[in-house]
């Protein structure tokens, strides 16, 4: 695993709403909840991301730091996590893991006003290696069966289900991040993320405790 300052530690299609067409078994099973619509309409939507060199951007190693960027459109959530060299994340972009999936709200929560529950369900998992110094800058090890020693700069390299080193073993197509939110206007609270909430990741038949940890706050772009 690679520890962050922060004290944060990283292991790291398109749906359609049943209408008069109907869906397939797969779509119903699929289609977002009346809380997740709710959510929707109440502005989980659109683009955030974390702020730049603040509190709120994670640093990596005590080299560079990472900012994410968090896709909501429908109920179809994209997590991307840029990391540089460069403490003030603004040059030496040195790779990015990509978070695919969908999301569903549920219950309220009793830990901020206006939390709630939120399932986000991995479609896939992909990493992308951009400079020549990702391996050196990360420490990286090559154990594992996703052979991130071998991606050459600039290929994205889907690691869906696979083991990767200190990334540790990124869940599997269909597992469930169980974590937690609330939406303050532009700012979105959000639990640590996905590659750091491994101990949260499972199964609706086979469930694992929620993260109610909401440390990562996002702000609309």
């Amino acid at each position: 695993k690679m520890k962050l300052s922060s004290c944060i530690t990283v292991s790291i299609s398109s749906l359609i709403f049943c209408g008069l067409l109907g869906c397939s078994k797969d779509e119903a099973k699929n289609a977002p909840t009346a809380e997740t619509k709710q959510a929707i309409n109440d502005g989980l939507q659109g683009n955030f991301q974390t702020q730049i060199n603040k509190e709120l951007s994670i640093r990596s190693g005590g080299v560079g730091c990472i900012v994410n960027q968090m896709n909501l459109e429908s109920n179809k959530m994209n997590i991307t996590q840029t990391i540089y060299n460069d403490s003030k994340c603004k040059e030496n972009i040195i790779g990015k893991i990509f978070s695919e999936g969908t999301f569903t709200v549920k219950e309220e929560l009793n830990i901020a006003p206006g939390a709630r529950a939120l399932d986000f369900v991995i479609e896939k998992t992909s990493i992308t290696p951009l400079h020549s110094s990702w391996n050196e800058t990360l420490g990286i090890d090559f154990s594992g069966n996703c052979n991130i020693k071998e991606s050459p700069v600039g290929q994205i390299r889907e690691v869906t289900g696979l083991r990767c080193g200190l990334f540790g073993e990124f869940p599997a197509k269909g597992q469930v991040y169980f974590t937690s939110y609330w939406l303050d206007r532009d700012a979105l609270h959000f639990t640590v993320l996905p590659q750091e909430s491994l101990n949260n990741v499972g199964t609706y038949e086979s469930p694992t405790p929620r993260n109610m940890d909401i440390k990562i706050l996002y702000y609309r772009k």
